[in-house]
């Protein structure tokens, strides 16, 4: 956290990646060594992690063949985006695109 009085930056958890709600009231922290999970108060300085969120009964459904178009997408949109060589002036990265889509079916490999 950043204190603009004192121009200092203070370490408000060590070692874990913190995550603020959309109201802006509730923080989340993974400790980076154990992966647990902790919600907080928004802290104000420096924070201790006691109890952790109990994750042992969540379960998460994926569906692959939809997250796989997903990544397909946001990837040639990057492509399309951000993408430059100066002897691809010109590409046509909507056809890039219709060329690539055809495949989606057969992508198997799911994360592991």
């Amino acid at each position: 956290m950043y204190d603009l009085q004192k121009q200092k930056e203070e370490q408000i958890v060590e070692g874990a990646v913190m995550s603020v709600s959309a109201d802006g009231k509730k923080a989340i922290f993974q400790n980076q060594k154990d992966k647990k999970l902790y919600v907080v108060n928004l802290p104000t300085a420096k924070t201790e992690l006691k109890e952790t969120v109990n994750t042992s009964h969540m379960k998460i459904t994926t569906d692959y063949p939809q997250e796989w178009a997903q990544i397909f997408e946001e990837g040639w949109r990057a492509m399309r985006d951000g993408f430059y060589l100066k002897n691809m002036h010109g590409v046509d990265w909507k056809a890039m695109k219709e060329k690539y889509a055809v495949l989606l079916p057969h992508v198997k490999t799911g994360w592991t």
